[in-house]
């Protein structure tokens, strides 16, 4: 039987849900990615260190810190800034890492996100459709007798329809 919007009562209004094919990552980088990502993370990467280093090996060996017999104490100061300077190359080195991993987790974590989202859409349906089904078999009964009453009224007995 059909309701108004031409929908049927008496099926399940279930539907499939379109997923994301599976996570498969590939067993190795291209040439061109591993280039590109030499030449644009590994290589500022490593003149920024290599400029800190001579910064700090020029300063040591200045005529004018020499001159004033402090080069000890330029060595010891360069040294000590180098050493500050590590733990944000030891930050640097892992946010390079964990953006290089990140979005092959993301991928994997949205595509199990997504299928358990899906088997909660599913379950909803079924409870739906479970939880409705007598409302709609009720409606459904409800307008058969209706109708049925309606052709038995505008009809007197001993007539053809």
């Amino acid at each position: 039987m059909l309701n108004a919007k031409g929908l049927c009562y008496n099926k399940p209004m279930t539907r499939q849900a379109r997923s994301l094919p599976p996570y498969r990552p590939k067993a190795r980088p291209s040439p061109r990615h591993r280039r590109q990502v030499a030449l644009q993370i590994g290589l500022p990467l490593a003149l920024g260190v290599l400029l800190a280093g001579a910064l700090g090996v020029a300063a040591a060996l200045s005529p004018r810190a020499t001159a004033q017999g402090g080069s000890a104490a330029v060595i010891l100061l360069a040294g000590l800034c180098g050493l500050a300077g590590l733990p944000v190359l030891v930050l640097l080195i892992a946010a390079v890492v964990v953006l290089h991993k990140a979005p092959a987790a993301l991928l994997q974590g949205t595509a199990r996100l997504q299928r358990t989202l899906q088997r909660v859409e599913r379950l909803a349906h079924r409870l739906s459709d479970r939880a409705s089904a007598p409302w709609l078999s009720l409606a459904s009964l409800k307008a058969g007798l209706q109708r049925l009453r309606k052709r038995t009224s505008s009809h007197p007995p001993g007539e053809e329809a």
